[in-house]
């Protein structure tokens, strides 16, 4: 519980600040993410979905989810 508690805390700090807006952080990284996954599966931009989550160590964890109807065919090389 401690550790919920600690990170609670921590995004509150980072989202006080000016500089660190979580939602547009995570739109931002979704849009680039789309334009490569694009090239290689077929989705739509809302199969793309971000979160990003600060650890207790100070480290951010990008988690990502994307769900693809199927993967584009390649020739080969």
């Amino acid at each position: 519980m401690l550790k919920k508690e600690t990170n609670n805390n921590l995004l509150k700090v980072l989202i006080s600040e000016k500089r660190f807006d979580p939602q547009k952080i995570n739109n931002i990284l979704a849009t680039d993410l789309y334009d490569v996954i694009k090239n290689y599966f077929e989705v739509e931009r809302d199969d793309v979905r971000t979160r990003v989550d600060l650890e207790e160590d100070g480290y951010y964890v990008l988690r990502c989810k994307v769900r693809a109807r199927r993967v584009k065919i390649f020739g080969v090389l």
